[in-house]
């Protein structure tokens, strides 16, 4: 496996260096079940130094396992074994993740295989090429069903991101904010606001101006109140 990596690792600067076509909307990488061993570490290369969008299932193996297989031969009965040698680490700080989720989560199945179609190819190609503005691409991932993890390591790819770096994110996230209050992705929007109002304390008043919007039509949501109520605590810290 350490082999493969180091092929993989070639292959993936040259993605970094290329700048045209290592940007969010115009590079996928896609994932599923079959995805394990070697591939599971390229996958969480391109997580980390790409930006990437992966599509499709969540991978077969976990980022953190062990490889790079031995043959040893058993001295009394001469049978054969492989034992792993090497701990391959998940680069996040999550060292217990299953697997790496994909950002448009796409269900394939045994009628598409027969009918000839391939429902994660029709994803990438219907990705909206005309997208260039972080907000607009940010709103059609989420749209297509990326959750939290993705919008948070797409965001702080793009702040460090050196083409990047200087442009504002505060309304693109408030909008995403305010996309996830709606879908009822209380939890999520907090997340986002959070973010937004560590980078941007400005942004605090407008995300509590959105929840009060929502409150508004939805009086008995008391997931929606507790989330005015933390909002509104983290104002007062401010």
């Amino acid at each position: 496996m350490e082999a493969t990596i180091k092929k993989v690792r070639s292959l993936l600067l040259e993605i970094i260096r290329n700048s045209t076509l290592n940007q969010l909307g115009k590079i996928f990488a896609v994932i599923d079940r079959g995805t394990f061993s070697a591939a599971v570490n390229a996958s969480s290369d391109l997580e980390r130094l790409s930006n990437a969008i992966f599509v499709g299932e969540a991978t077969g193996g976990a980022p953190s396992s062990w490889g790079d297989p031995r043959k040893i031969v058993l001295p009394n009965s001469g049978l054969i074994a492989r034992i792993s040698t090497v701990y391959w680490r998940d680069w996040t700080s999550d060292e217990s993740r299953h697997w790496i989720a994909p950002d448009l989560p796409v269900a394939v199945s045994a009628a598409d295989y027969f009918r000839g179609r391939d429902p994660v190819a029709d994803a990438i190609l219907g990705f909206p090429t005309t997208l260039t503005a972080f907000g607009d691409l940010l709103d059609s991932i989420v749209r297509k069903g990326a959750d939290i993890g993705t919008i948070v390591r797409l965001y702080y790819q793009h702040k460090t991101d050196a083409l990047w770096a200087e442009k504002s994110t505060e309304q693109p996230m408030q909008q995403v904010g305010a996309l996830l209050i709606s879908r009822k992705s209380y939890r999520a929007a907090l997340v986002v606001f959070q973010i937004n109002a560590k980078d941007y304390p400005n942004s605090l008043p407008s995300a509590i101006g959105t929840v009060k919007k929502a409150s508004a039509g939805n009086p008995h949501d008391q997931d929606l109140l507790d989330l005015l109520m933390k909002l509104q605590s983290m104002n007062g810290r401010e």
